[in-house]
C-alpha cells in the first residue's frame, strides 16, 4: 500500500496504483476527443460536458488551443497515459521524466483556459489532476525506479509516436475547414447586393447563414457548413450575411456598435473577408471589442486603413443595412439560414441539404 515503506523508510512505489490512474486519463482523453469531435461536427450532440456559464467543455474544444501541430489536444493525451502506464509497469526511471512533462504541460493549459478561453474544462482539469497525481507518485517512489532496456524504450516511443501522428495524416481536420492560418482555397466572390459568397461557382443549392461573430454557437454550426462546402464544392454556395443583433446606425452613445459586423466588411474591402470571417470566430467570442491592432497584424492587413474603415459613416450604413436584411426575412437568432427565400435553423437547413444532395 501507499503508506507502507520499506527497510530504509522510503516510501515504496504503487505502481499498480499510476497505472490504473493513468488508464483513467487515458480514458478521459478520449472522452475529450468525442467531445471535441462533437462540439464541430454535431453541437447538438456536445453537451455531456457542459455544466452552464464558465464551466463548459465546448467553449475550450472551439478554441485555438484544443489543437497542437494539427492534432487534437486529447489525442496527445491518449498518447501521454499509455506512455505513463507502460512505463509505470516497468517501474522505469523514465516514467518520472514522461510524468513530470504531462504536469508540467497541464499549467499552460489551465491558464489558457483562465486567460484567453474564458471557461473552464471540467474534464480537462479532471485530466490535469491525474497527470499531477502520476508524477506525485512517482516522485514519492522514485528511489525503486529503475534503468530500462533502450529496445523496449524504443519500441513504446514507436507505438505512442505514431499516435499523434496517424491522428494527423488519416483523422480529416474537421476543426478547420478553412481558416485565417491556413488561407481559403475555394472559390468566392460577391453576389448582386455584395454580399460576399465562397463555394460553388455553379451552384446546385445556395445557402444564406446569418451569424453574429460573438456567438459561440454560430462558431460550431458554421464548421458544420465549412464540412459541407468541402465534401460538395461544386454544389453548395454558402453566402454570408451578419446578424449584429443590434442598431447599427452611429450615434455618440453607439459608437462601438456591431463593432464585428464593421471589421468583417472592412477586411473584405482589403480583399481578405473569408480569413477575417475564420479570425472573428476564434477571437471574438467573449470580448466586447475586436482588437483591431491583432486582427490587422494577424491577417496582414493595413491597419490604417482597416480602423478608419471600421469608424467610418460607411461601415456603419453597411452593418446597418446586414442588419435590416436580416429583419426583413425574419432572422430572430444566430445562427439562422435562408434557402430559396425560407427560413430555417440550423439542424432543419442541414436536413434540408441532406434532402437535396
Amino acid at each position: 500500500m501507499a503508506g507502507f515503506v520499506t527497510s530504509d523508510s522510503r516510501p515504496r512505489f504503487t505502481r499498480w496504483l499510476v497505472v490504473l490512474l493513468a488508464a483513467i486519463g487515458l480514458l478521459c482523453s478520449a472522452a475529450l476527443e468525442l467531445a471535441h469531435y462533437q462540439a464541430y461536427v454535431d453541437p447538438s450532440q456536445a453537451g455531456f460536458c457542459r455544466l452552464g456559464g464558465q464551466f463548459d467543455c465546448t467553449t475550450v474544444a472551439l478554441s485555438s488551443w484544443s489543437v497542437f501541430l494539427s492534432v487534437p489536444l486529447p489525442m496527445w493525451g491518449v498518447a501521454g497515459f499509455l506512455t505513463i502506464a507502460v512505463l509505470a509497469w516497468w517501474r522505469s526511471k523514465w516514467l518520472l521524466r514522461v510524468s513530470a512533462a504531462a504536469a508540467l504541460a497541464s499549467v499552460p493549459l489551465l491558464a489558457a483556459e483562465l486567460i484567453s478561453i474564458h471557461s473552464i474544462c471540467i474534464l480537462c482539469e479532471g485530466v490535469h489532476m491525474i497527470a499531477l497525481a502520476c508524477f506525485g507518485l512517482a516522485w514519492r517512489g522514485r528511489h525503486e525506479l529503475v534503468a530500462t532496456d533502450r529496445l523496449a524504450l524504443a519500441q513504446l516511443a514507436t507505438v505512442v509516436v505514431s499516435i499523434p501522428l496517424c491522428s494527423r495524416l488519416m483523422m480529416a481536420p474537421y476543426w478547420a475547414i478553412y481558416s485565417w492560418r491556413s488561407g481559403v482555397h475555394l472559390p468566392t466572390g460577391e453576389d448582386e447586393q455584395g454580399h460576399h459568397w465562397i463555394g460553388a461557382e455553379n451552384p446546385k443549392i445556395v445557402l444564406h447563414e446569418y451569424v453574429d461573430y460573438g456567438c459561440p454557437h454560430c462558431a460550431v454550426v458554421t464548421h458544420r457548413t465549412q464540412q459541407i462546402l468541402a465534401r460538395y464544392p461544386r454544389a453548395v454556395r454558402l453566402v454570408r450575411h451578419q446578424y449584429p443583433r443590434m442598431n447599427c446606425k452611429k450615434t455618440p452613445d453607439l459608437l462601438l456598435a456591431c463593432d464585428y459586423a464593421r471589421t468583417a466588411i472592412c477586411a473584405g474591402d482589403q480583399g481578405a473577408f473569408w480569413r477575417a470571417d475564420s479570425w472573428l470566430f476564434e477571437h471574438a467570442p467573449g470580448h466586447l471589442l475586436v482588437d483591431l491592432h491583432k486582427a490587422a497584424n494577424d491577417l496582414h492587413l493595413d491597419y490604417g486603413k482597416l480602423a478608419s474603415c471600421v469608424e467610418s459613416d460607411a461601415a456603419f450604413a453597411r452593418a446597418q443595412a446586414e442588419m435590416d436584411d436580416a429583419t426583413a426575412h425574419h432572422v430572430n437568432e444566430a445562427p439562422s439560414f435562408v434557402i430559396d427565400g425560407k427560413l430555417y435553423s440550423a439542424r432543419d437547413a442541414f436536413v434540408e441539404i441532406g434532402k437535396r444532395l
